[in-house]
């Protein structure tokens, strides 16, 4: 059985709309060394966003949430680690998250790591790995 994780993007340009950007809701703050904004500038993590490609442009972080928008809480993937290239990293910074909808598009590398809370919580699958690939604007399982 095959599970599809994620819905086909219809990438609609939300940046032309002259609306200000809406914000991530608050997420509980996390003080521990997984969160970026508790680790160094000259960290492995910058080293890596300048390695990708121009630091105004590329975004490599963990923590941040993730949605096609912002504005619902629901849906949102917090991931321990994303990469996204060619986005609009001053209107990440200024959303506090990566909106889909208002950024050229999705990122290239999402990662997250199954706890056992998150599996007895149901919202991991029960596989050991998983993963999708973006082929012709449709997410496929790998």
């Amino acid at each position: 059985m095959t599970t599809k994780t994620t819905k086909p993007i219809d990438v609609a340009d939300a940046r032309d709309a002259g609306e200000e950007p809406a914000k991530f809701p608050d997420f509980p703050p996390r003080d521990d060394v997984q969160n970026t904004n508790y680790i160094y500038s000259q960290s492995t993590i910058t080293a890596l966003m300048n390695y990708l490609g121009n630091p105004d442009t590329t975004y490599v972080g963990s923590e941040t949430p993730l949605a096609w928008t912002a504005s619902v809480r629901k849906g949102v993937l917090i991931p321990d680690l994303m990469v996204a290239r060619n986005c609009d990293a001053a209107r990440l910074d200024a959303q506090d998250g990566y909106e889909m909808r208002s950024q050229p598009g999705p990122p290239e590398f999402v990662l997250k790591v199954a706890s056992r809370f998150t599996r007895r919580s149901g919202i991991i699958p029960p596989r050991g790995l998983e993963g999708d690939r973006l082929i012709c604007g449709a997410y496929e399982p790998i």
